[in-house]
């Protein structure tokens, strides 16, 4: 077992005796968290000094130092793999850690408060870390390593008293509504969204229109070639045929029968 005190230390005893073990010293204020990690060779404590320290278990040797909280660190948890660290502060935040280099990967912002709790499971689906917060809020993320990034993304927030999605990323969502796009962006939110509905029907649109004006050009072009090499009489015939069809599509085409293109000087009648 392992125990923290406010006498800034961090003792380990043995469970079954009760004998004590090694005593952990190095943090400089009182320590609120303690936690193995899942294989058990190494300990974490969090401490009111801000800092979240590492220790050999089996040894009690100091190891990495973890420092970037600005206020008390009140929760510390392993990832199952063991190979990364949560943290939880009242500085508002979560930091994720890379244990092996001590260093911190991503932190996790919006808080309306200090988090007081902070838990890490793995499923099936994909790893997931869920938070207690002073602001009232119970909130899931999803915690997704990228290489050397580490992205956490916001599942779901228990409290509905103010959106707070500070760095929760849109990359991929589906069927968002510029609107909300824009709202979720002012609260803070990063990355870009698949096409909304909306965005799909100007591209759309946009897509046809170029292929409208395709066919009318093209049509020109023939029509040109005909007045140039045709008689009048057989251009007649063109522009009528033109007239009810504009290279199948189901348009009208933009040619009037009161109107007639002649062969010399392009004279309108």
């Amino acid at each position: 077992i392992a125990s923290g005190s406010d006498d800034k230390t961090v003792r380990v005893w043995d469970a079954e005796s009760g004998a004590a073990g090694h005593t952990l010293e190095g943090h400089t204020s009182s320590v609120w968290s303690v936690v193995y990690s899942p294989s058990g060779s190494q300990i974490a404590s969090g401490s009111r000094d801000h800092t979240v320290r590492l220790w050999d278990a089996e040894s009690g040797a100091a190891g990495h130092t973890l420092e970037g909280h600005t206020a008390n660190v009140w929760s510390v948890v392993y990832s199952p793999s063991g190979s990364q660290l949560a943290s939880s502060s009242g500085d508002k935040t979560v930091r994720v850690w890379d244990v092996a280099l001590g260093e911190c990967r991503a932190v996790i912002k919006g808080f309306g408060g200090g988090i007081t709790s902070v838990a890490w499971k793995t499923t099936g689906d994909g790893s997931y870390l869920v938070t207690g917060s002073a602001d009232k809020s119970v909130r899931r993320w999803e915690v997704k390593k990228e290489g050397e990034e580490t992205k956490a993304m916001l599942c779901w927030s228990s409290g509905h008293e103010v959106l707070t999605v500070n760095d929760t990323l849109l990359e991929g969502v589906r069927r968002l509504s510029e609107v909300n796009e824009k709202l979720l962006k002012q609260r803070g939110a990063v990355g870009e969204p698949l096409l909304s509905v909306g965005k799909i029907g100007r591209k759309i649109q946009s897509e046809l229109s170029v292929v409208s004006r395709w066919k009318l050009e093209s049509t020109r072009g023939k029509l040109e070639r005909a007045v140039a090499n045709s008689s009048d009489s057989e251009l007649t015939r063109e522009l009528e045929l033109s007239e009810a069809t504009l290279l199948g599509s189901s348009e009208t085409a933009v040619i009037p029968k009161s109107k007639r293109w002649y062969k010399r000087g392009f004279d309108r009648a």
